[in-house]
């Protein structure tokens, strides 16, 4: 399997964070934190090398520039009961019907299971 192909899989099955994740696409382009900083990301070679071992905290617009060489974009997704939950709403007849199991939200208006 090419690397970009595990990166990827990697990815969507929540196997690797983002910081391995950007270890990764370093090193599949074969560049040092500090060329791929300069170079690819156009930000400081500190800040790369900060998130990648644990202590950093790059902003959306960093790791925006970080991913974009990959085609990879930085967003929030649903957890996994809710995934494709529009898709099979459409696909349906129109009314209150709906597959699969409901999130429960407590009162506090958080979703179950999380703190």
């Amino acid at each position: 399997m090419r690397m970009e192909q595990s990166l990827c899989l990697g990815l969507t099955r929540g196997e690797i964070d983002l910081r391995e994740a950007t270890r990764r696409m370093r090193r599949i382009l074969g560049m040092s934190q500090k060329t791929y900083a300069g170079r690819i990301a156009g930000i400081s070679p500190r800040i790369l090398a900060e998130f990648e071992n644990g202590s950093g905290n790059p902003t959306l617009a960093t790791l925006e520039k970080i991913a974009a060489p990959f085609g990879m974009k930085v967003t929030f997704l649903p957890p996994d009961p809710w995934r494709g939950m529009g898709e099979r709403a459409q696909a349906s007849s129109p009314g209150p019907k709906r597959r699969g199991p409901e999130p429960t939200r407590p009162r506090d208006g958080r979703l179950a299971g999380r703190r």
